[in-house]
C-alpha cells in the first residue's frame, strides 16, 4: 500500500517540492508574485477609497447637515468595499485558472492553498465594511445625533 497524501493535506513546503524543478515551480512562483502584487493593489485601493470618503465627509461639498452627510458616508463605504473586493476576487480567479494547457494540478492547488487566508481575510473585511456601511447608511443620522450629544 502506498502512502500518498492528498495535495490538499500535505504541508505547503512538501507540496512545493512535489512540483519538481520543471515548469511547475516556475509557474507557481510567477502566480505567487502576481497574487502578492494584486494583494498590494487591494490594500492600496481600499486605503484610497476610505481616504476619499473621509475627505468628502470633512469637506462637505454639498453643504448639507452633518448627520445627512454621515448617512451618505455609509453608502460610499458599502459600494467602495464591494467594488474593490469584486476586483480582487476576479483578479485572483484569473491568476488561478485551469485553462493553461501545461499547468499541473499540484501547482494550482499550491497557489490556492498559499493564499487561502488572504482570500478569506479579504472576504471578512468586505463583509465587515458592508455591514458597517449599511448600518451607517440606514441609521447614520440617528447615530450622528446620538454621538454628538
Amino acid at each position: 500500500m502506498t502512502d500518498t497524501k492528498s495535495p490538499w493535506g500535505m504541508p505547503l513546503c512538501d507540496l512545493y517540492e512535489v512540483m519538481g524543478d520543471g515548469s511547475g515551480k516556475g509557474w507557481a512562483d510567477k502566480k505567487v508574485a502576481q497574487v502578492k502584487v494584486d494583494r498590494l493593489k487591494w490594500i492600496f485601493l481600499n486605503f484610497i477609497c476610505l481616504l476619499f470618503i473621509v475627505s468628502l465627509f470633512y469637506c462637505n461639498p454639498l453643504n448639507e447637515d452633518w448627520h445627512t452627510w454621515f448617512s451618505r458616508f455609509g453608502a460610499l463605504i458599502l459600494i467602495s468595499s464591494v467594488l474593490v473586493e469584486y476586483y480582487f476576487l476576479n483578479k485572483f480567479k484569473d491568476v488561478i485558472n485551469f485553462s493553461e494547457h501545461s499547468t499541473p494540478v499540484y501547482c494550482v492547488i499550491y497557489v490556492q492553498r498559499k493564499f487561502k487566508s488572504t482570500v478569506s481575510y479579504s472576504k471578512q473585511y468586505t463583509l465587515f465594511m458592508t455591514v458597517i456601511g449599511t448600518v451607517i447608511w440606514g441609521y447614520g443620522d440617528l447615530i450622528y445625533i446620538h454621538l454628538k450629544n
